[in-house]
């Protein structure tokens, strides 16, 4: 796992509403996410990197604030005909979809590079090891901190904060 990015990159607060996507997550990586409204991808100005693969924080609409994995970026893996995207995979079970809800959260800790795999078998492995690898840098304690931030009290979902602790 690396955790090389520039100073002032992390945390940083993101939101936006969820929008279908293509259905690959949850149909053939078993990762579903919530694939973000591009609105989502402003909160990723400067200081920042262009892609990556982030642990951290995030609630549905006002719901409790669960770990999370991200992917910023293009997904190489499926082809050139794509965009980039913002796409949370909430490490909880929900009982059904949430399109159209707001996903609010916080990127903590940058797990590693996007990067184009040789097969889907080889995507799954590695998200898998994403998923382990954001277990071991969140702490409960994040969360409780994450959880009183005004960022997630001010869950209007108008604007941008594009702002670290």
């Amino acid at each position: 796992m690396s955790n090389v990015l520039p100073e002032g990159c992390l945390p940083r607060f993101f939101k936006g509403k969820v929008e279908k996507g293509f259905g690959r997550g949850g149909k053939d990586l078993n990762c579903p996410t919530a694939n973000l409204d591009e609105s989502a991808l402003g909160y990723f100005g400067s200081p920042f990197v262009d892609q990556g693969v982030f642990a951290g924080w995030a609630r549905v609409d006002k719901g409790p604030l669960y770990p999370m994995i991200m992917s910023l970026g293009y997904n190489t893996t499926y082809g050139k005909d794509n965009k980039k995207t913002c796409e949370v995979h909430i490490l909880h079970d929900f009982d059904k979809d949430f399109y159209g809800s707001h996903v609010t959260a916080v990127a903590t800790d940058f797990i590693r590079d996007m990067v184009k795999f040789n097969s889907i078998d080889e995507l799954k492995a590695k998200i898998a090891q994403d998923k382990g690898d954001a277990g071991t840098v969140l702490s409960p304690e994040d969360n409780q901190k994450y959880l009183k931030h005004p960022f997630f009290a001010d869950n209007n979902n108008e604007g941008h904060q594009k702002s670290a602790l």
